[in-house]
């Protein structure tokens, strides 16, 4: 029997609606309500992600993306429409853009739930296998033969993950146990994620793991931006995004953070015999 997922259906739903709201606004305001409404929410937004159409591999943000016989194309040509009226405000788009997708964004909720907390990631529309996972952390090789891509989410939910970071950091060792055992070859690790902007989660990894000029320029529509605007509940994260209204930008940037293997695994050796149990941040 598999177990109940600790996120809530009416999490799912606040989060789910209000990330689409904001994506909304966010499109509206990047686009200077223009035509370009449309390129924003489709390749910096992750609405599309949240529908019923998202199978794991055809994405708007694509080139041989199918608009004309999408109904994703059919619901932002009727907000593009509304741009080219001199009235139309932000709010009108945000309440418009969400009446459209609801619909579509409903019937996926609570698959995603079943899923929880390893949806199926941008690389594949697949769940990664058991020897893939490790607490809040997955992996794949995806970029070479000797480096190993990893993914975090919150399998803590409804808790913080940065509660207990010895427990984060015994799940990042198993994961390059089992990384390196299935692929000798291995010699370099990293991830893309706004988390390499976070204090908290940056004490797992040695100096230099995620340096200044690793920023990315561009908002896109992966959770690498978009995830910190999950609550560790599951809901959305009303100071980050009510930030982001004020400001215009994301309180922290996705960054790429890399590093070679052999001394991630010293330091959280060391931080594992140095650090009191249980000691961490409740964000």
């Amino acid at each position: 029997m598999t177990p109940k997922s600790p996120y809530t259906l009416a999490n799912r739903r606040d989060f789910v609606l209000k990330i689409t709201r904001l994506s909304l606004w966010y499109s509206w305001r990047h686009s200077n309500g223009g035509n370009a409404i449309v390129e924003v929410l489709s390749s910096r937004t992750p609405v599309y992600r949240l529908t019923e159409f998202w199978n794991g591999v055809s994405h708007p943000s694509r080139a041989d993306f199918p608009w004309a016989s999408s109904p994703f194309g059919q619901i932002t040509a009727q907000l593009q429409a509304l741009c080219r009226d001199a009235s139309t405000t932000a709010e009108h788009i945000e309440e418009t853009g969400l009446q459209l997708l609801l619909p579509h964004l409903e019937p996926r909720m609570e698959k995603d739930i079943r899923a929880w907390p390893w949806l199926p990631s941008g690389y594949t529309p697949y769940p990664l296998p058991e020897n893939q996972l490790s607490g809040i952390f997955a992996c794949e090789h995806s970029r070479s033969s000797d480096f190993l891509d990893i993914h975090i989410a919150n399998s803590c939910m409804p808790d913080s993950p940065f509660r207990d970071m010895q427990a984060r950091a015994t799940e990042l060792l198993n994961l390059l146990d089992s990384a390196c055992a299935r692929q000798p070859g291995l010699r370099q690790i990293g991830c893309n994620s706004w988390l390499n902007s976070f204090p908290p989660f940056l004490v797992l990894f040695p100096p230099g793991w995620a340096a200044d000029d690793r920023s990315v320029a561009e908002v896109g529509y992966a959770f690498n931006w978009w995830g910190q605007l999950m609550a560790r509940d599951g809901r959305f994260h009303e100071r980050n995004g009510n930030l982001i209204r004020e400001k215009g930008a994301f309180p922290y940037a996705s960054r790429d953070g890399r590093c070679d293997i052999a001394p991630l695994r010293a330091h959280l050796q060391n931080f594992l015999e140095n650090q009191a149990p249980g000691t961490g941040s409740r964000l």
